[in-house]
């Protein structure tokens, strides 16, 4: 979350999966992404770019591609609460 992928590598990020997996895998980081702003939008350590949905689908998809995970995986076993020291987030 502290740097920001070119836009190559995002996209390599994104390949393989198919247009209804991005949709489905989408929609999951824009509700992380207000779950996260909910809980932790008035905190120092939150950073509005860093948590937009764009950014959290970024994390995601390196997140799935680190464990080589399927769309449904992901969607199945990713728990941002259990992150939020390696996503840079305090109270």
């Amino acid at each position: 979350m502290k740097h920001l992928k070119l836009f190559e590598d995002f996209r390599k990020l994104n390949e393989g999966y198919s247009e209804s997996d991005k949709k489905k895998l989408l929609d999951f980081a824009t509700t992380v992404a207000e779950e996260i702003k909910d809980e932790y939008g008035n905190s120092a350590s939150y950073k509005n770019d860093d948590y937009s949905p764009e950014g959290m689908l970024e994390y995601i998809l390196d997140w799935g591609k680190d464990n080589d995970m399927s769309a449904e995986e992901i969607l199945d076993e990713f728990d941002w609460s259990s992150l939020t020291q390696e996503l840079g987030l305090e109270k």
